[in-house]
């Protein structure tokens, strides 16, 4: 039995509850996501102040500065997920797209605030790793200490890294938004009429061989 392609289409009625991604009682998205970057950009000032001391750092401080450095994170993850489950409910919007980019470039400012942090620890002796990382203290962050040390021999200097991601912003990160809104306002003509194109795609995963012919005849016409 063939699906009708358009008994789907009530999924474009959903909607998401975003609001707990914004702070507490935020009444305006962009105004809570600024909020949300801001704190993220006040967090890095004391993250900062340890910027050349990594090579003598003990674990309950250094715990401490994982602490602050996965606040960061929280802040800009929040933000970023907020704008692109939003952008991703009309890739068409301007004023969607606008926000995407306004977290991306901020959130690429402030993650190189911090990035000495990792590059650093990346940097310390293999004997004085492993003693940090016995320490119980440092058993929520074990995993990403121990990844950014496997990365070492790929890692370069802080401005070439800095470089690297501010280059991303405007060439990967772009591209793929550019993509997503192009693919966003494409119909294809299936069935008794015009369905969005990525309905229409994902008929070409249809367990129904039929449905499947259908998507990628109207796909490729």
């Amino acid at each position: 039995m063939t699906t009708d392609i358009r008994a789907l289409t009530h999924l474009e009625a959903a909607v998401w509850d975003l609001g707990p991604f914004l702070p507490e009682g935020s009444t305006d998205a962009r105004a809570g996501l600024v909020t949300l970057l801001d704190d993220a950009d006040a967090l890095c000032l004391t993250i900062e102040v340890r910027r050349g001391t990594i090579a003598d750092i003990d674990a309950p401080a250094l715990a401490a500065l994982m602490g602050l450095v996965a606040e960061v994170g929280d802040c800009v993850g929040r933000a970023a997920s907020y704008v692109e489950l939003d952008h991703s409910t009309d890739t068409g919007d301007e004023a969607r797209g606008a926000l995407v980019a306004l977290v991306q470039e901020r959130a690429t400012a402030i993650s190189n605030r911090i990035l000495f942090v990792d590059l650093e620890w990346a940097a310390l002796a293999d004997t004085r790793a492993r003693e940090l990382l016995a320490s119980p203290e440092l058993g929520f962050c074990a995993h990403h200490l121990e990844t950014a040390r496997a990365a070492r021999p790929y890692l370069l200097s802080e401005p070439e890294e800095r470089i690297l991601a501010e280059k991303q912003v405007s060439s990967s990160s772009a591209w793929a938004r550019l993509y997503d809104e192009t693919l966003g306002v494409l119909t294809v003509e299936l069935g008794a009429g015009p369905v969005p194109f990525e309905l229409g795609f994902t008929q070409l995963q249809s367990a129904d061989r039929i449905a499947r012919k259908q998507a990628a005849e109207a796909i490729t016409a």
